[in-house]
């Protein structure tokens, strides 16, 4: 069993959404906040929050509703360990959803990597 904490947190966001909860909180990375900081430019949601420091440091993610609907309705791991997909900035189309790519210059969403100019990994496409 491959630990992918990124689809992890996107499936306790959906969790959380399905419940109908205000914030879900988990443990905090680097990768998490930067995952979390595109979603809520792009209004999937609300607020992110960060608690406390070292190893006990939480990761505050108020979501976002519209009309009682969740923002998020799922997600796709597009890279996994067995299988890589990069894209260069030519290739990186818009499509359904939010594509998010790791560059050279951090997580990025496929709108902000190709006005940098920058390809990389895709990891997931969120909806």
């Amino acid at each position: 069993m491959v630990n992918d904490p990124l689809s992890d947190m996107l499936n306790q966001v959906i969790n959380g959404q399905a419940m109908k909860q205000p914030i879900v909180w988990l443990p905090v990375s680097k990768m998490k906040l930067a995952l979390a900081k595109i979603l809520k430019k792009h209004h999937y949601l609300k607020e992110v929050k960060k608690r406390g420091l070292g190893a006990r440091a939480r990761l505050g993610l108020v979501l976002q509703y519209f009309d009682d609907q969740p923002a998020i309705d799922g997600f796709q791991r597009i890279s996994k360990p067995g299988c890589r997909l990069y894209l260069s900035p030519r290739d990186i189309k818009r499509g359904k959803g939010l594509l998010i790519l790791s560059t050279p210059l951090g997580l990025l969403s496929g709108d902000e990597a190709k006005r940098k100019v920058s390809g990389g990994e895709v990891v997931m496409r969120i909806w």
